[in-house]
């Protein structure tokens, strides 16, 4: 009996560890394939995107629902976007996040306020939101190095433009007419940026406080009558709702 004890012992022994290392190696390739299917798996919800490259390059965007792609050679493409919403006391937020799923429904993006200087050389200052969406997603993405920057900057540009061409009066009484200038304007040039252009909105236009306020504002008098309107605050007013 313990000549046969000191046989199967040892045979028991690597047995054992024959069976951990088989347990530990299969744990190991678990977690191997459950974090390839991490990496190669996205599900897509609707209305958005992501956009897919492999060894560095574009490759695919991918559409809702399952999407498999190959793991180590295919990764998703991280964005830095600044996306703007207006809150519940109608005040425009500012939020800017790193994400890999691109939104394609329609968003607001806020232009600074900026002061600008009409014909007459009167400063006013200008608040402007853009609603638009996410059209083309790879144009969006490698067409332009900083798209956030480049809108913001197209818009500040645009702005003094459109203010350098009329006179207060005529800025204050235009509202609807440089919304749609401006959004035919930007809607070519971000046409080429993947990003279509719904509206254009000016929230807040109002003269810069200061010494030619007054000044100005007597011009907008003078010229009320030709513009039809009782008085030049009125227009102020309905404009600043």
């Amino acid at each position: 009996m313990n000549g046969t004890a000191g046989v199967t012992a040892p045979e028991e022994a690597s047995t054992v560890e024959t069976t951990i290392v088989a347990v530990v190696l299969s744990l190991v390739a678990l977690v191997v394939i459950i974090l390839l299917l991490r990496k190669s798996v996205f599900i897509v919800k609707q209305a958005e995107t992501i956009a897919i490259e492999r060894l560095g390059r574009f490759h695919r965007i991918l559409e809702p629902g399952w999407n498999w792609t190959v793991p180590l050679l295919d990764a998703p493409r991280t964005l830095v976007w600044r996306q703007s919403y207006i809150n519940s006391r109608g005040r425009v937020i500012d939020d800017q996040t790193q994400f890999v799923r691109v939104d394609l429904r329609e968003a607001v993006f806020n232009f600074p306020r900026q002061e600008v200087y009409t014909r007459d050389t009167v400063p006013m200052t200008v608040n402007a939101v853009m609603y638009y969406r996410i059209k083309d997603v790879q144009a969006a993405i490698y067409e332009i190095e900083d798209l956030t920057n480049a809108v913001q900057n197209v818009a500040q540009s645009q702005l003094k433009e459109v203010f350098g061409r009329m006179t207060m009066a005529e800025a204050l009484a235009s509202q609807s007419a440089i919304n749609e200038h401006m959004r035919r304007n930007f809607a070519a040039v971000f046409a080429g940026w993947g990003l279509e252009v719904h509206r254009i909105e000016l929230i807040d236009l109002k003269p810069l406080e200061g010494s030619g306020t007054a000044r100005a504002m007597m011009e907008t008098d003078q010229k009320s009558t030709r513009l039809n309107l009782q008085s030049p605050y009125d227009l102020v007013f309905r404009l600043l709702l």
